[in-house]
């Protein structure tokens, strides 16, 4: 246990657990950086394949479809207050 001193001068104990690594290192073993890190740039580079050669594929950019825009405007947020309305409180 560690003294440090707040505010107004008094000192407030710390308590650590045996072997604490600091913030964020629960269940932290270094190999999980490099797995996100590597499922981070597949997820980027497949986006950016998807967006740059998806239009070969599908019409949808090429062509005005009011219903279309509508859906992918409104789409999103309606999904979202969806899954808050579901959600326990």
């Amino acid at each position: 246990m560690a003294l440090q001193s707040g505010r107004l001068g008094r000192a407030s104990p710390i308590v650590r657990a045996s072997g604490d690594r600091g913030p964020g290192a629960f269940g932290n073993d270094g190999n999980s950086d490099v797995v996100f890190v590597a499922k981070l740039a597949a997820v980027s580079f497949g986006g950016a394949a998807l967006i740059k050669y998806g239009s070969l594929v599908l019409d949808v950019p090429f062509e005005p479809n009011g219903l279309l825009a509508m859906t992918l405007v409104l789409g999103p947020p309606i999904a979202y207050a969806a899954l808050m309305y579901t959600q326990p409180k």
